[in-house]
Parts: structure tokens; sequence; C-alpha cells
């Protein structure tokens, strides 16, 4: 059994060798368009994922492991399933609501950035947002969420009016 595992991992490395010696083809210099050749990782060859080079039985056997080349692409892919979960997607007013597009220098709303800024950056207990209509509070709140979703956190966002209906909808006419 041990010589047939040793002779797979030989095989293995041999064709990653191999493999990582492949040519690309190169752009032609005439085209209108010139395009560049992908490098291919030299790691995994674009497979995004190795395999950890331990004997059979070992915990991590045949465990994909994700190349560097990988990890930006899996925390991209992240982030847009965070973004979509939390429904901050479907507010296309707020899509460029950040701390930066926020004006703290209007009469009134200077303390309220300054605490919404410190919670995003420090998230502990509550913060309750109060004020009259069109003060920002809305924007202060998709803020903090971006904030929240920058740094990997699973956020909801949502409107009251829609919470409200979609609490109702929960309770069935008997």
């Amino acid at each position: 059994m041990d010589r047939l595992i040793d002779r797979i991992q030989r095989r293995d490395r041999a064709r990653n060798q191999h493999n990582n010696k492949a040519i690309l083809p190169q752009p032609i210099d005439n085209h209108p368009i010139k395009q560049e050749a992908k490098q291919m990782c030299p790691h995994c060859n674009d497979a995004g994922y190795l395999r950890v080079d331990v004997p059979f039985g070992h915990p991590d056997f045949g465990k994909p492991v994700p190349c560097h080349c990988h990890v930006d692409l899996i925390k991209q892919k992240k982030q847009q399933k965070l973004i979509h979960a939390s429904g901050l997607n479907t507010l296309e007013r707020f899509r460029h609501a950040s701390f930066h597009t926020y004006n703290p220098f209007l009469q009134g709303v200077h303390e309220a950035y300054t605490h919404a800024f410190e919670f995003a950056n420090q998230p502990t207990g509550w913060l309750a947002l109060i004020g009259e209509y069109g003060c920002g509070k809305t924007h202060l709140a998709v803020s903090i969420a971006k904030k929240q979703l920058e740094a990997g956190k699973l956020v909801v966002f949502q409107i009251v009016p829609r919470l409200l209906d979609d609490l109702r909808a929960t309770f069935s006419q008997r």
C-alpha cells in the first residue's frame, strides 16, 4: 500500500513539474488588438487549490487547500454573498453611501456621525439613530453596514416598512 501511495505522489510531482514548464501562446504583433498571455500560477496551474503532501491516513490527506493565487477570489466571492444576504444591494439610492460621502458638518448631525463612525469600528451593544426625515439616519446606517461587510461580518439591513411587511407575512390567516 505504501508503495502505491509513493508511486502516486511521485507521479503527481512529475506532472506538476512538467505542467509548470508549459509554453504559453505569445501574442500576435500584427493583430489589431494585442492580448497579453495570462501567466499560469506555478503552484497550482490555475486550478486554485493544492493538495497537501501528507501520507495516507493523515487528517489532511486529500483535502484541497486554496492556493495563494486563489485566496483573493475566494474573499471577493464571500464579500458578494455577504452583500447579497445583507439586503443592501436592493437600495440603489444608497449605492454610494459611506462615511466618506456623508457630510458631518451639517447642523446637528456631527455628533451622530461621530457615534456612528465609532460604532462601525467597534460595534458593541446598540446604536439608535433618531432624527427628523432627511437628516441622514439611513445613510449612516448603510455606512455602518458597509463597514461591517468590509470586515467580513454578516449584516442584515432592512428598512422598517419592508421589515413590517415581512413580519406580517409570517402570520397566517387561519
